[in-house]
């Protein structure tokens, strides 16, 4: 049950993995956002099934005219007894090292016709779950460690809270301006200054949520699956496999490919 012990090993563990992926990016092995969130993934389901624990993950990549409805990259399921908590993340590599590069685009508003920054539109889809759900944006980095700019992880991704980059995102909302380099780095100013130690690797964001400092429990049906509820609408939402004994490659893959999500991470604590 949650509050877990398990929790400083796993966030540890993560955080670890990690720091390894960004390791893998600067030497040139990773070469885009879903090769990043891919090997961070997969190394977490490896490293805590070596620990003796059971681990699922898998990943796919999206077709041209499907459209992320969560605004996210990847889903993280942590059970403990008969909970559990439900994680989200999107992932974003601004290249920082890069003279110029645009990590953000416009995009249609679908229902308005007008335009909007792309990142912005996520974080609009990701406010739909965050009642239940823990969700953080997670900006990969690919200098070496002391090289980082502030603000920034040294060792590995650096994290914001949703409810953070929201915030910060209502000041600009209606500029119609995408998301550039410099309000990236003021987001991060923004959240130190909201709190002197915040939550800005992925070690503080697990370490939070197993703590239930973040995120609500979920209790699993007889069936296997746990309801996420929509924030707007609670008597729908997601209903996410979370038993270890029904997560078939088909199970998991239909899930995903029905939700439009890219990736999908299994952790039994307990």
């Amino acid at each position: 049950m949650f509050p877990s012990p398990k929790g400083a090993l796993l966030s540890s563990m993560a955080y670890m993995v990690d720091q390894s992926v960004r390791d893998d990016l600067n030497k040139g092995f990773i070469t885009s956002e879903r090769d990043y969130v891919s090997n961070l993934t997969s190394g977490i389901r490896h490293a805590w099934g070596w620990l003796g624990f059971r681990a699922v993950c898998y990943a796919r990549s999206l077709k041209g005219n499907e459209e992320n409805w969560l605004g996210c990259d990847a889903l993280i399921v942590l059970r403990s007894g008969a909970e559990v908590k439900v994680g989200l993340f999107e992932a974003k590599w601004p290249r920082l090292a890069k003279d110029r590069y645009k990590w953000d685009y416009l995009q249609a508003d679908r229902f308005l016709g007008t335009m909007e920054s792309h990142f912005t539109n996520q974080l609009n889809r990701q406010r739909g779950w965050h009642r239940q759900a823990a969700i953080w944006e997670l900006f990969i980095l690919e200098h070496l460690t002391g090289d980082e700019p502030p603000y920034f992880d040294a060792s590995g991704a650096t994290c914001v809270w949703h409810s953070t980059a929201y915030k910060f995102d209502s000041h600009r909302r209606k500029s119609g301006r995408i998301w550039d380099r410099d309000e990236l780095k003021k987001l991060l100013e923004y959240d130190h200054r909201r709190a002197p130690n915040p939550d800005n690797n992925l070690r503080d964001i697990l370490a939070k949520i197993c703590a239930c400092r973040a995120g609500s429990k979920i209790v699993v049906n007889s069936y296997g699956y746990a309801l996420l509820r929509q924030d707007e609408n609670p008597d729908e939402g997601l209903l996410i496999p979370a038993d270890y004994d029904i997560l078939t490659g088909q199970v998991v893959a239909d899930f995903c490919r029905s939700n439009r999500l890219s990736n999908f991470l299994f952790l039994q604590l307990e």
